[in-house]
């Protein structure tokens, strides 16, 4: 289970990376940041 437990925290730590770079992305783009909001919560 530790396993396992380590292998998604490998995988959230790579889509946390994805997230704070969209958020830069968003933070240049209001109307972006808007659209974007909607589908990530």
């Amino acid at each position: 289970m530790k396993g396992d437990q380590h292998g998604d925290a490998k995988e959230e730590t790579s889509d946390h990376r994805r997230l704070t770079s969209a958020r830069g992305v968003m933070r240049r783009s209001p109307e972006f940041q808007r659209s974007a909001a909607g589908s990530l919560h």
